[in-house]
């Protein structure tokens, strides 16, 4: 982005860029990602421990859990569209405070819970809406802070999430021991307050851009008349409230007649300028009368629905992550059906996150070395996935499920990891949109694959099925992504 011209020849244009930090501050994001991720995401993975045994007081412990999840997962995800709006009115700060501050709310609850439809208010709701606004938030952060080390940068912070996650079941186990449920519980509702500490970190982007003096030559070839235009406009506008870049602040609202095509000016180290949308800068914007729907479209920039790449890249990060996270949540249950003692089945659950976290740091040092595409990162992570998925289900012998289950854990990463940075690579001017947007989709995909899941449950009596359902869901991921890629690169080769 652009903020100030020191001069106007008439053939060059000599100004200022403001560039991501690439560091300095965006570490302190980085570890405020982290410990978002730690104090929220974490302590789902012993839900079981903690609340298995009231749960199981109250009736029905597996049904309870998988109810009390699934509340979390849904509203987790639809909180998405609310997100959206939010974070175009309001500072990301302040719309991740707003989520910690819930979320703090629900796990205090989570302490005096009696019954099973307190819990569904206080962990499946108040978590899931607070959980949904800070993940927005933070990722829309740590975009703003870094561009060309973003994928080493988003390693660390997940192997950081793994690591931890490996060490909680033994500390949880530890505080149950000595403090009890309601002891543990609280334990954890303290913990959380952390949230609040990690979205104070998100200082906007802005503060800390550097300036770097670029050329831009041949302006006028493009755009004569807009040269002066653009120039004079610069000079005076200030930048987007987050640090986005100026020429798309508020992602500049749709505006299907009279909207400019981007003219593409210079290459400047990966960032491209373009004169996107100058009837706007020009404060030559179309008064017109709106219906509600179109007035609510455009004020959530719903016309990326538009975009059929969006919706396959969407759709396929949905399926993906809704595939994966299902896969791990019956993981155990898939280890006692094979006849696994528990000592055998801890053994296996540790390679399988002891593989996640060698793959992300492997991950880390090859994006430190040579550039990565996040999506076929994702597209890899899918499809072998799916691959080993199957050998998963054909196999019953312990020193074979151990060993696909190690393969299984390693490609963990290639799903988890890139999942944002494919959001922030297609869609950089618009993240904040496109994520939130993201989150709305993958809460269809996942009552759908649930609800699904259920029926195949029920009639087959079978988890094996389960899984061949959940392979299948992989599949319809990377099928329509491995399409795309091909006929755009066919459509390359006929263009030149």
């Amino acid at each position: 982005m652009t903020q100030t011209i020191t001069s106007l020849p008439k053939r060059q244009v000599e100004k200022y860029e403001l560039v991501p930090p690439e560091g300095g501050w965006g570490y302190m994001v980085t570890i405020a990602v982290s410990l978002m991720f730690i104090v929220t995401i974490v302590p789902t993975t012993v839900f079981g421990t903690i609340f298995g045994p009231f749960l199981s007081s109250l009736g029905d412990a597996t049904g309870a859990t998988t109810l009390i999840n699934g509340v979390f997962n849904t509203v987790l995800c639809f909180t998405g569209l609310p997100a959206n709006h939010l974070l175009q009115k309001y500072t990301y700060r302040e719309v991740g405070l707003m989520g910690a501050v819930i979320f703090f709310i629900g796990t205090f609850g989570t302490i005096f819970v009696t019954n099973l439809f307190q819990m569904i208010i206080s962990f499946g709701i108040l978590q899931g809406i607070g959980f949904g606004l800070m993940m927005p938030s933070a990722f829309t952060a740590f975009h703003g802070y870094f561009e060309i080390r973003k994928n080493v940068m988003m390693g660390i912070c997940q192997a950081v999430f793994v690591a931890v996650t490996i060490s909680w079941p033994a500390l949880t186990s530890i505080w149950m021991e000595n403090f009890g449920f309601r002891g543990t519980a609280a334990i954890f509702s303290a913990l959380s307050l952390n949230a609040i500490l990690a979205m104070c970190i998100l200082q906007p982007a802005k503060w800390h851009y550097k300036k770097k003096k670029v050329t831009m030559v041949e302006m006028a070839k493009f755009a004569p008349s807009i040269e002066l235009l653009v120039a004079s406009h610069l000079e005076t506008k200030s930048l987007g409230s987050e640090g986005h870049p100026l020429m798309d602040q508020k992602h500049l609202a749709e505006h299907p007649v009279h909207k400019l095509k981007a003219a593409s000016i210079a290459s400047l180290n990966g960032f491209a300028a373009s004169l996107q949308n100058i009837h706007q800068i020009a404060g030559n914007t179309v008064e017109k009368e709106q219906g509600t729907w179109q007035s609510l479209a455009e004020s959530l920039d719903l016309g990326l629905f538009k975009d059929l790449q969006y919706v396959n890249i969407a759709l396929g990060l949905s399926l993906g992550m809704t595939s994966d996270l299902a896969f791990v949540s019956i993981f155990p249950i898939l280890l006692v059906g094979y006849g696994f003692d528990q000592s055998e089945i801890t053994l296996i659950m540790v390679v399988y996150f002891s593989a996640d976290l060698v793959s992300r740091i492997l991950l880390i040092l090859i994006s430190a070395i040579i550039p990565v595409w996040n999506r076929y990162v994702f597209l890899i992570g899918a499809l072998f996935s799916a691959i080993f998925r199957i050998a998963f289900t054909m196999n019953s012998s312990y020193w074979g499920v151990l060993i696909i289950c190690s393969i299984l854990g390693f490609l963990r990463c290639y799903i988890q990891t890139p999942l944002p940075l494919v959001v922030a690579e297609q869609y950089g001017s618009r993240f904040t949109t496109a994520f939130s947007l993201y989150m709305v989709v993958c809460g269809f995909v996942a009552l759908t694959v649930g609800i699904v899941s259920g029926w195949v449950k029920d009639f087959t009596g079978s988890n094996i099925m389960v899984v061949h359902l959940l392979t299948i869901v992989h599949l319809l991921c990377a099928i329509p992504w491995m399409i795309e890629i091909f006929i755009l690169r066919v459509l390359r080769r006929t263009k030149t």
